[in-house]
């Protein structure tokens, strides 16, 4: 029946109320409209609100005042266990960070001290070529599986909501199932997400290994193309770069059960598995450098042991989950229901799988670029010692953004793409509070290092590698470094809820922007590198990372004003209060000036133990008046991190 404004009633115990349609996420319907008629679709958060007949309309609900910086909202059952959900992946991933990263810098430390600055350069350059490769293969497909929402059959999915709505009365089973079949062709970002079939989710992540096949196999080209006369001379550098590229592939082989864990959310297996194959590469590796008296084959044998870890951890994993009767997983009734088919009936992949993959790979080859730049540029002009002596500053440097940044920005793209584009009104609350209270946590964070960090870092480095680094510009490296973390902590969660949330016309035009961002972060890393030398790659990497930051919070506002046109957006409320922040400048002023009395070059190991004593008092103290302004803030970031399952 065509219609323009549908009336559906609601019968209570007493009383019978009608209520106009409505786009809330507290309605009770739900409309899908194709000019000229509206389709009502009756969803499962109706059948919570039927139920129980004391609840509110959404006239009701819509009228209640809030504002961006009020406190948690109120979560539903599937808000309240995607939350849960997040939070127990995020100290899951906690964990796994701090045992493997802790102790790959015990190993590194050990390696830097055993080996010379030439073949760290060139070990970085393994890193850096290994980690592109990966970047560039599994990116893509792990974010556009995210995005995707997973039914056994087609047909299944449309009687069952057929069968509900005929039960509940309010439509025909006609109008639902074309609402269902509309359900497939849905644009991704701004309401639900695509729904395809279990053998198509299956078979878009076993895409992943052909093509990092090619991803690999082209990048080696490349690299070997650009060596230089340094790199010729070095022994076993081409058959170096060989191995590693096929390490990487052999990586890539547990990438399908490894997105098939990402979909249910099994973050316990990924810290298991990726533990054990870290911990197992940086054994290898200590080993055939100690013992073996290997140098560049020596990181070529850590790299094979990683990818045999990670297939043979993930293909035991599901062994053993598919012959667990209690806790079976959807739709994975067997080993064979990983293994992709092709039925001819359905495609391998939908249209809108393959634009945002498009759309999501070409935005990964910019983000390569511009997050790894400083890589490309050092590789072409400095020579090995020097890239080696960066290796040690930026491996230090970065120690904190992969064991404390990385998780949170991971978790944090899982639990967006969940209530950001539910289209749900309190889904989005959810999401808007926890976006501010996680920036407003790592701005602190990061407010740390930047108070604290240059003041120490000389005798960090003094301590940990001797005087052969700490009496070069690494100190003044890893001061500038202390501000980068600041921004890229920022950086890291924003562009994780733009790219969770956007549309695929905001991630179009957040490219073309990147695009922009990549050629002034190259001309400012070339311009500062001739006049600041090391010092210059991290003030290039400051100036990037503040423009990304600009133009995740256009989004992230545009985005709030246009979702919840009622809230009121404070902007201010991720930033830090008066008193913590002069806390802040004045523990900065405290400890950078006694630094120039009690640290640096011919101190003794008293001024030193003077420097850290006051520096703990001032540290001590900023605690303190962060504890005493943010009481609760910090209630919020606890009742996050602790949530349960009501």
């Amino acid at each position: 029946k065509q219609t323009t404004q549908p009336h559906i009633t609601h019968t209570s115990h007493h009383t019978h109320h009608t209520h106009h349609t409505s786009h809330t996420s507290h309605t009770h319907t739900v409309t899908v409209q194709t000019a000229p008629r509206v389709m009502v679709v009756r969803t499962r958060s109706q059948a919570k609100l039927v139920a129980n007949p004391n609840s509110p309309s959404s006239a009701d609900v819509a009228s209640e005042p809030r504002t961006a910086a009020s406190s948690s909202p109120a979560l539903s059952s599937d808000a309240h266990g995607t939350v849960h959900q997040a939070a127990q992946g995020l100290r899951y991933l906690f964990g796994l960070q701090a045992g493997t990263r802790l102790l790959t810098f015990a190993l590194g430390t050990l390696l830097i001290r055993a080996l010379t600055p030439d073949v760290l350069g060139v070990s970085r350059q393994l890193e850096f070529f290994w980690m592109s490769i990966l970047f560039l293969a599994r990116e893509s497909f792990r974010r556009v599986s995210l995005r995707t929402a997973v039914v056994a059959h087609k047909h299944e999915h449309t009687a069952s909501s057929s069968a509900r709505t005929a039960r509940q009365g309010d439509v025909s089973p006609r109008c639902d199932e074309q609402a269902a079949s509309a359900d497939l062709d849905v644009e991704v970002g701004t309401g639900p997400r695509e729904t395809v079939l279990w053998s198509q989710f299956v078979n878009l992540a076993w895409i992943s290994v052909p093509w990092g096949a090619m991803v690999a196999f082209i990048s080696a080209l490349l690299w070997l193309s650009a060596m230089n006369e340094e790199e010729h001379a070095l022994e076993n550098y081409s058959l170096s770069v060989w191995s590693v590229a096929f390490a990487s592939w052999l990586s890539m082989l547990s990438e399908p059960l490894y997105i098939v864990a990402e979909h249910f959310l099994l973050y316990r297996v990924r810290v298991s598995v990726e533990g054990s194959a870290v911990l197992l590469r940086c054994v290898v590796t200590y080993l055939c450098v100690t013992i073996l008296q290997w140098r560049l084959m020596a990181y070529v044998c850590g790299y094979f042991a990683f990818a045999f870890c990670m297939v043979f951890g993930y293909v035991l994993f599901f062994f053993r989950r598919t012959r667990n009767t209690e806790e079976p997983l959807p739709h994975v009734v067997s080993m064979y229901s990983l293994l992709p088919s092709l039925d001819g009936k359905n495609p391998c992949c939908t249209r809108t799988q393959l634009a945002l993959f498009s759309t999501l790979c070409w935005q990964t080859i910019q983000k390569l670029i511009l997050t790894r730049a400083q890589d490309f540029i050092l590789k072409f002009t400095q020579t090995l010692s020097g890239q080696g002596i960066y290796s040690v500053v930026d491996n230090l440097g970065s120690l904190v953004v992969r064991f404390l940044f990385q998780p949170i920005e991971e978790v944090s793209y899982a639990l967006f793409s969940k209530l950001s584009t539910s289209g749900e009104q309190e889904h989005i609350r959810t999401s808007l509070h926890t976006l501010q209270s996680l920036l407003k946590m790592l701005i602190y964070f990061g407010l740390i290092f930047v108070s604290f960090g240059p003041s120490y870092s000389y005798t960090l480095l003094d301590l940990l590698y001797t005087s052969q680094y700490s009496q070069t510009d690494a100190p003044l490296v890893l001061s500038f470094y202390c501000v980068n973390i600041l921004l890229m902590a920022v950086n890291g969660v924003s562009e994780a809820f733009v790219q969770s949330s956007g549309r695929r016309r905001d991630l179009m035009f957040g490219n073309n922007m990147m695009v922009l961002i990549t050629v002034i972060h190259v001309a400012t890393t070339i311009l500062t590198v001739s006049y600041f030398h090391t010092t210059g790659l991290v003030i290039a990497n400051c100036i990037s990372m503040s423009l990304r930051i600009a133009l995740s919070a256009l989004f992230i506002r545009s985005f709030f004003s246009e979702k919840l046109p009622s809230e009121t957006l404070a902007i201010t409320s991720v930033f830090p209060k008066p008193l913590p922040l002069l806390a802040f400048i004045a523990s900065f002023a405290c400890t950078l000036s006694a630094s120039f009395y009690l640290s640096g070059v011919g101190s003794t190991l008293t001024q030193r133990l003077l420097h850290v004593v006051g520096g703990g008092i001032c540290f001590l103290v900023t605690l303190a008046v962060i504890y005493w302004c943010e009481r609760p803030f910090l209630s919020d970031i606890r009742q996050l991190w602790k949530q349960k399952r009501a």
